[in-house]
C-alpha cells in the first residue's frame, strides 16, 4: 500500500514532464528565489549521539555549508554502503532537518560522473538513481519540492 501511495505521488509530481513523453528536468521545476545562506547547523543532543542514523546524517552537514537545493535548502548525502546513500533536507536558515525516509541503492555500472541523488540549487527536483530501500522493482524515482 505504501508502494502504490508512493508511486502516485511520484506520478503526479512528474505529470508535467510525462505529458510531454520525455523525462523530468530540472528546468522543468524552477525555483526563482534562489540564496546562498549558510546552513544553520543545530547543536548535538543527546538522542542525535546516542542514533547512528542521526549522527551520521549531523556530521555530513558541514560547518561552512551553504545552501544547494531548491533555492533555499541544503541537500545532504551520506553513505551506508558500497553502494548505498541515505539523504536528507536541510532548510538553511533554521537548520531544520527533513528526513528523506528511504535509502538509494543496487546500482550496478557507473560513469565517472554517476550520482546517486541527483539536484540543483535553482530547480525543486531530486532525482534518486537507483532502488529505494534496495527494493529491486523501484528502481529511480523522482521527487519535486
Amino acid at each position: 500500500m505504501i508502494r502504490l501511495a508512493f508511486a502516485l505521488v511520484l506520478l503526479a509530481l512528474a505529470q508535467p514532464a510525462f505529458a510531454q513523453n520525455r523525462a523530468p528536468r530540472f528546468a522543468d521545476y524552477p525555483e526563482k528565489d534562489v540564496v546562498h545562506t549558510q546552513v544553520v547547523r543545530l547543536p548535538l543532543t543527546k538522542e542525535t549521539e546516542e542514533d547512528d542514523y542521526k549522527l551520521r546524517r549531523y556530521d555530513s552537514i558541514g560547518e561552512n555549508n551553504k545552501a544547494n537545493f531548491a533555492g533555499r535548502y541544503f541537500l545532504v548525502v551520506w553513505g551506508c554502503g558500497s553502494a548505498c546513500v541515505n539523504a536528507a533536507i536541510v532548510e538553511a536558515a533554521t537548520g531544520k532537518i527533513i528526513a528523506i525516509p528511504f535509502s538509494i541503492s543496487g546500482w550496478r555500472r557507473t560513469h565517472d560522473n554517476f550520482a546517486a541523488v541527483e539536484f540543483r540549487h535553482n530547480s525543486r527536483l531530486i532525482v534518486f538513481n537507483g532502488a529505494l530501500n534496495e527494493e529491486p522493482d523501484t528502481m529511480g524515482g523522482i521527487i519535486t519540492c
